[in-house]
């Protein structure tokens, strides 16, 4: 059996306004060795007929009882089988392009378990890109570089080595600032 090399997992709960869009960004990428690991934590909405109805072999539902986002974030990465995370969250979306700029990463620097890309965040209609100091490279001194805002690793913007994510679990203690708790783990 072949394994995707990314595994897109979304934390889901109650977000049925936004989640086909949400998915549909990555299913209209311009790469296909991927699969979408969605982790339903105890939604009382309709998301999860919506995401069955599209009837596509590339996602994967999970339905769990709530236990927070962290808890999601994490049963997503037991029941991934790619090489690859990248957590998209459930009203998120990926720029087209996105999946193979991070598959290009990857060939160029094998080594890496940890790459950060820019991104754009979206207000009243407006997008505007979240660092102008964004440098592609290697860092040298993570936290400097994310007071700096030269980094910030957040969902759909930064892509983890599957191994790596098993390593550092997010703390499901956490129902909010799970993911800076887990990337400032990882960045240590």
């Amino acid at each position: 059996m072949n394994h995707p090399l990314i595994s897109v997992i979304i934390p889901l709960y109650n977000k049925e306004e936004c989640i086909v869009k949400t998915i549909e960004s990555i299913t209209k990428q311009d790469y296909d060795d991927y699969e979408i690991v969605v982790v339903d934590d105890g939604s009382t909405d309709g998301s999860v007929a919506l995401i069955q109805s599209l009837n596509n072999d590339k996602i994967k539902i999970y339905i769990k009882e709530n236990g927070g986002p962290a808890s999601a974030r994490n049963y997503g990465v037991e029941n991934a089988t790619g090489k690859w995370g990248l957590f998209l969250d459930a009203d998120d979306f990926l720029e087209p392009g996105s999946l193979r700029i991070l598959e290009d990463l990857i060939h160029k620097e094998p080594h890496c378990e940890f790459f950060c890309c820019n991104h754009y965040i979206q207000a009243d209609n407006k997008k505007t890109l979240f660092s102008t100091k964004f440098k592609e490279g290697y860092i040298c001194n993570n936290f400097f570089a994310y007071q700096t805002k030269r980094i910030r690793p957040r969902a759909g913007a930064a892509l983890f080595s599957m191994s790596l994510l098993r390593k550092y679990p997010y703390n499901e203690q956490f129902w909010r600032y799970e993911d800076a708790d887990c990337v400032f783990n990882i960045m240590r």
